[in-house]
Parts: structure tokens; C-alpha cells; sequence
């Protein structure tokens, strides 16, 4: 009989190794940072949504020219593609989440952060032009 513990066991309290859950971390990471590719369209419409109608209408901005249509043409676009992107990301994320990650307390804020980093580098590199 062995005395080494089930590593399968989930309710094993034993901590990985430092090397499994680097391991572990490289999959999800990633994962988000692919993710985070594709939510920069979202977010950059997003934030014209933002500034073109409730900051425009609270008076921090002002909304474009040739913005005639209202509202329900931006929503038609934004809330399925939000809601999806944010459904696959929570799919996604909840599925990865196994082994020496389920017991990581910045698990979720790792992932946003890695995910919202493509974003913000468009959004610095724009502002640099």
C-alpha cells in the first residue's frame, strides 16, 4: 500500500507544486488573452455608445454630428454581442478553472485583467496619435 496521497482527489488538502500551477495557469491565460482579442470590438462600442448618449445627455460630452439614429440601433448591436462574448467568457473560464486553479482566489481577476489587456493597448495606442 502507498502512503503518497491521491493527487486525484478533490478533497485532497495538499498545495501543487510551484511548477504545476504555473502550468496550470498558462492554458487560461492564454485562452483570455484570444478572448480579449475579440471583446476589443464590444468594448471600443461600448464606450462610443457611452459617449455619444448617457455622458452626452449628462453634459461631460458631446455626442457626434451624424449621430441621428437614437438608441435602438446601438443597443441591437451591443447587448447580443456583450452577452455573448460575456457568456463565453464565463463558460470558458468556469470550465479551465480545475486541479491547482479551483482553489486560487485571484483566479477571476486574473483573467479580466488578461482579457481587458488588448483593449487598453488600442485604447493607448490611439490616444498616442
Amino acid at each position: 500500500m502507498s502512503t503518497e496521497p491521491d493527487r486525484t482527489d478533490p478533497t485532497s488538502t495538499e498545495s501543487p507544486s510551484a511548477g504545476a500551477a504555473v502550468v496550470a495557469w498558462v492554458v487560461p491565460v492564454l485562452l483570455n488573452l484570444v478572448l480579449g482579442l475579440l471583446a476589443v470590438v464590444p468594448l471600443w462600442l461600448s464606450v462610443l455608445f457611452a459617449i455619444n448618449f448617457p455622458l452626452a445627455e449628462l453634459g461631460l460630452t458631446e455626442r457626434a454630428p451624424t449621430e441621428n439614429d437614437g438608441t435602438l440601433p446601438w443597443l441591437v448591436v451591443l447587448v447580443p454581442l456583450t452577452g455573448g462574448l460575456l457568456g463565453l467568457w464565463l463558460l470558458a473560464g468556469s470550465l479551465m478553472r480545475r486541479g491547482p486553479l479551483r482553489a486560487a482566489r485571484a483566479y477571476w481577476w486574473v483573467l479580466a485583467a488578461v482579457a481587458l489587456l488588448p483593449t487598453t493597448a488600442v485604447f493607448v495606442l490611439v490616444e498616442l496619435e
